[in-house]
C-alpha cells in the first residue's frame, strides 16, 4: 500500500508540470487572441468569445501534445509518459471550462478595461 501510494505521488509530482504549461499557454494564447480580435479586427469579422478561446485551446493543444510525442523539441528535451499527456489534457479541459466561464473585459462591448 505504502509502494502505491509513493507511485500516485510520483507520478503526481513528475506529470504536474505538464498541466500547468497546459493551463499557462492556454490562457496566454486565449488572452493574444482576445486583444488581438479586440484591437486589430474590424466589428464585422470579430470572433465571438468561445471562438477565440477553442482557437486559442487548439493550439495549445498542438503545442502540448506534440511536445509529448516528440514532433517537436521547443520546450525542451522530453520523455514519454503517458501520464504526461493525460495531465496535459486535463489542463486544457480546466483551460476551456475556467475560460468559458470566467468574465473576459476583452469580450465586453464598448470600451475593453485592459490598456
Amino acid at each position: 500500500m505504502e509502494n502505491k501510494a509513493h507511485e500516485l505521488i510520483q507520478i503526481f509530482v513528475l506529470s504536474y508540470p505538464n498541466f500547468c504549461e497546459a493551463v499557462i499557454g492556454s490562457f496566454l494564447l486565449v488572452n493574444g487572441f482576445m486583444h488581438i480580435n479586440r484591437k486589430y479586427v474590424s466589428q464585422k469579422y470579430r470572433l465571438g468569445k468561445k471562438a477565440a478561446v477553442l482557437l486559442g485551446l487548439f493550439l495549445a493543444a498542438v503545442y502540448v501534445i506534440t511536445q509529448e510525442f516528440k514532433i517537436h523539441n521547443l520546450g525542451g528535451s522530453n520523455v514519454y509518459d503517458p501520464y504526461d499527456v493525460l495531465f496535459s489534457i486535463f489542463g486544457l479541459l480546466i483551460s476551456y471550462v475556467l475560460l468559458i466561464y470566467i468574465h473576459h473585459p476583452l469580450h465586453e462591448e464598448g470600451k475593453s478595461k485592459i490598456i
